[in-house]
């Protein structure tokens, strides 16, 4: 729509700014604080007949915006390989097949070298090479000259001057083509100017050029910025990074929910069985578990694995009495907050494949997983841990889905 209304002056620029939308969202720029600047006139390049500049907003909620470049995209037209031509006199072309044949006209010159000569001396090829280039860009000139010429010949000069010139005719049977700076008026009729009915199954065309400039550094910036987010988690503020799964440095944090009686080993076993899947994974056994969690959403980690007693066949903590996943006692409805146990009825867990097994212990050989931006928790089998991180991660899978 933009190529048609004219505001874009090509659909190969318009199919780079689509593709940039496309990818700057995907990596987690805000769509409400992105836009593309189109360059003035007497902004762009003189090689440029278009360009467009990607914009991110970083400025602080509640000013002005603050926009800086991402990235450019110049639309160059044929402007190189016509300057290539122009200077080494080779052919910078492709040829495109029609589908089918065309009968088509086409406008030619053949100067009359004859009469060229004697009146032009040595700038007589130079002006043959004028006239042919000027016939494939002002055809109408010849045509506007022979009209002139025939009506001077009818009805003398004041039938030429009504009847008027082309852009590149003077009105009197000539045209005129400029050489060095210098204008020559040459006669059209020792432009041998004719219009010939030709087959073609194809045609020879300047490729243009559309140069899309990216830089990685303020893209980064601008998706940190855009992701930065803080809220409350059990009457405390949390800070979090809100970067796409597939962006995130790690896809996820393996935790045992304590330092002891086998959990730990448990746990660095489920991490090196990710990492041989190709898993970005990050190891943590220090501190509390809540603790981790907020190490993690800092970073931007999109999901937690903790190893618990139940993950081993035990249904609480020797030493504590219970099932601690949290340090202040967070909700267990394995929905939200950071415990997540779920019912101990349960008899099925959903896979990344949609489908469920039937378990005499539903919790056993099972981890947490825990979803960063909502921090709710599911349980989920160890065997299908590995394809349910890859499906979420590269967003096959929702976490609601599980």
């Amino acid at each position: 729509e933009a190529v048609d209304e004219g505001v874009v002056a090509d659909p190969w620029i318009a199919y780079y700014l689509g593709v940039a939308t496309e990818w700057y969202e995907r990596i987690g720029v805000d769509m409400d604080r992105f836009r593309f600047r189109q360059h003035l006139a007497g902004e762009r390049a003189h090689y440029a007949a278009d360009c467009w500049d990607a914009e991110g907003d970083v400025s602080d909620p509640g000013v002005d915006p603050d926009w800086i470049e991402l990235a450019g995209f110049a639309y160059r037209s044929d402007y190189d390989l016509s300057k290539h031509h122009e200077h080494s006199d080779e052919a910078y072309t492709v040829f495109k097949q029609y589908d089918e044949p065309v009968t088509v006209e086409r406008p030619t010159v053949d100067p009359d070298m004859s009469a060229l000569g004697p009146e032009f001396g040595g700038a007589a090829g130079d002006i043959a090479d004028a006239l042919e280039a000027l016939v494939e860009r002002d055809p109408d000139a010849f045509r506007e000259a022979e009209r002139s010429e025939a009506s001077t010949g009818a009805s003398g000069e004041t039938a030429s001057r009504e009847a008027g010139a082309g852009e590149d005719g003077n009105g009197d049977g000539a045209v005129t083509v400029e050489v060095d700076g210098e204008p020559y008026d040459v006669p059209v009729s020792d432009t041998g100017f004719a219009v010939e009915e030709v087959t073609e199954s194809g045609e020879h065309i300047v490729p243009h050029v559309v140069e899309p400039s990216l830089g990685i550094d303020r893209a980064l910036y601008t998706v940190l910025d855009h992701s930065h987010r803080t809220d409350e988690v059990d009457g405390e503020e949390r800070t979090y990074l809100e970067l796409p799964a597939e962006v995130a440095p790690t896809t996820v944090g393996v935790f045992p929910l304590m330092d002891r009686d086998g959990l730990d080993e448990r746990a660095r076993e489920v991490a090196a069985e990710l990492r041989e899947r190709g898993l970005s994974v990050t190891y943590d056994d220090s501190g509390a578990i809540g603790r981790r969690y907020r190490r993690q959403d800092e970073v931007g980690t999109p999901f937690c694995v903790t190893v618990d007693y139940a993950t081993i066949g035990e249904a609480e903590d020797p030493e504590e009495g219970g099932p601690r996943e949290g340090d202040r006692g967070e909700p267990s409805d394995g929905a939200s907050g950071e415990r997540g146990e779920v019912d101990q009825e349960e008899t099925s867990t959903r896979t990344a494949t949609g489908g469920s097994r039937e378990r005499s212990d539903p919790r056993e050989d099972t981890v947490t997983v825990r979803e960063r931006d909502t921090t709710a928790q599911k349980r989920v089998p160890i065997e299908d841990l590995g394809e349910t991180l890859e499906a979420l991660r590269d967003g096959d899978l929702t976490f609601a889905d599980l």
